[in-house]
């Protein structure tokens, strides 16, 4: 008898131990699965994060790069309104002559024969030399100017130049069919590298 109820014992031990392994290694698929599903979570909320971080990155360079664009447009239109000022300075020294200037004596001017221009008509003056160019001020900036002679061309045979009155009347003299022609041409440098160049003709009469 007392050997049939300590194997029945053994009997039924083994029979829970069995079934305890089977309920642990039934369960532990399951733990695996939860931490598999807890670290995939994990792995699209750092990509969702990233996303948001180079998408504001990105939105901060491009509004940098607007402001840069809308302050480079504002500085080109200053210097705009500056070398149109050097123009009518232009033209205004020339309708203040009485004679027509000769550029041998003075600084900023260029008769018909150094002209200073290459063979593409592109300019060759050097603008860091002061002695080169005229010089006036436009909202205290200062613009720099030369004034070229065209030479005379005889109005009634049709060789005539447009000439903007805008930048300080143009035309000087009436009545007289040849007329000497004269080129203006305004340089200003503003911020940022910001460099206007502006040209206008005036036909004059002395």
């Amino acid at each position: 008898m007392s050997d049939n109820t300590g194997t029945n014992c053994l009997a039924l031990k083994s029979r829970y131990e069995t079934l305890f392994w089977r309920i642990k290694m039934t369960a532990f698929p399951v733990k695996s699965m939860h931490h598999r599903e807890q670290g995939a979570a994990l792995l699209v909320a750092m990509i969702v994060l990233l996303a948001l971080s180079l998408a504001g990155i990105a939105a901060m360079y491009m509004a940098r790069s607007d402001t840069e664009i809308a302050g480079n447009l504002r500085f080109r239109e200053i210097a705009l309104n500056q070398a149109e000022a050097g123009l009518r300075a232009g033209g205004t020294w020339l309708l203040n002559q009485t004679t027509a200037p000769t550029g041998s004596t003075i600084s900023g001017f260029y008769d018909r024969d150094n002209l200073p221009r290459d063979s593409n008509g592109g300019l060759t003056i050097d603008w860091n030399l002061s002695s080169n160019y005229f010089i006036t001020t436009a909202n205290g900036q200062t613009v720099k100017y030369i004034i070229e002679d065209l030479g005379i061309s005889d109005a009634a045979s049709g060789n005539s130049v447009a000439v903007g009155s805008e930048y300080g009347g143009g035309v000087k003299g009436t009545g007289a069919l040849s007329q000497n022609y004269y080129r203006v041409t305004s340089r200003v440098e503003g911020p940022r590298n910001t460099v206007v160049v502006l040209e206008a003709i005036y036909a004059m009469n002395f």
